[in-house]
């Protein structure tokens, strides 16, 4: 599995206000099982006693553990309203990520996994700031969070979303990032394929073919008070953190990033 590290920018927030239910771990049962798209899972966990969810804010996450695994941390994929947990969930194979191989492999509907209280500081900054969300892979799925909550609460905002994938078979939450768009007027979208398919044409499923190109965020670092959300491997956000200083000079409080390092 990827563990969650926060970055220094997030000391920034907000502190997060909870209405605590529980402390340590609770047990949660899936409620429902589906697979989002190749190599990714979802799902979604209610309390096995059905107790109401602890308020939480878009872009926290969970831990999940069992008997067997080492306890991880998955991001939440979606709002308090949804009235369950709903976890996005990357296979991984050989050593790399044993509990998410686990959970993608053997869990099924009306299995048990202890869950941890929602935590972390990936959250949305209040305010009327523009948002700049650059997300590669799996990384997609706080950013979709967010702007779940930013089309509820926020919904003329604007936002600039930039995501980078291998293709269209590697792109969780593709239909339900594109309606979120689509609720959002002052809201952008440019996604990056490294790989397509050969059915899959520039400008019509996708924007640019190649990886992130860290030039092209110059269009838009043109907001001159944005908030930037960084979401993905240590490698890649590094080197976007990088060109943000270099390109605009962006200061630290207004980084925020949520960095997946590849854990057994």
């Amino acid at each position: 599995m990827f563990g969650l590290h926060w970055g220094s920018g997030e000391s920034q927030a907000k502190p997060v206000e909870k209405k605590p239910v529980w402390t340590g771990w609770k047990n949660f049962k899936v409620l429902n099982r589906t697979k989002e798209c190749e190599d990714v899972e979802c799902f979604h966990l209610v309390p096995e006693d059905g107790a109401p969810l602890p308020d939480f804010k878009a872009g926290q996450s969970i831990g999940i553990r069992t008997d067997d695994y080492a306890p991880r941390a998955f991001t939440l994929c979606g709002t308090p309203a949804d009235g369950c947990y709903r976890l996005v969930v990357k296979r991984f194979t050989g050593e790399t990520g044993k509990l998410a191989q686990h959970l993608c492999q053997n869990v099924r509907v009306g299995d048990t996994l202890e869950v941890s209280e929602p935590v972390g500081a990936f959250t949305l900054v209040e305010g009327e700031t523009p948002l700049v969300m650059i997300a590669e892979g799996i990384g997609i799925t706080a950013i979709v969070s967010l702007l779940s909550e930013i089309a509820t609460r926020e919904p003329l905002r604007r936002v600039h979303v930039v995501y980078a994938t291998k293709n269209g078979s590697n792109f969780p939450l593709r239909k339900e990032l594109k309606r979120l768009m689509t609720e959002l007027p002052n809201a952008g979208l440019a996604v990056f394929y490294s790989e397509p398919h050969h059915d899959e044409r520039a400008g019509r499923d996708f924007d640019v073919h190649g990886k992130l190109d860290i030039l092209l965020l110059r269009a838009v670092c043109l907001e001159h008070d944005a908030d930037f959300y960084l979401c993905g491997s240590e490698k890649s956000m590094e080197e976007v953190r990088k060109a943000l200083h270099a390109l605009k000079n962006v200061p630290e409080s207004r980084i925020h990033e949520q960095i997946y390092v590849a854990k057994r």
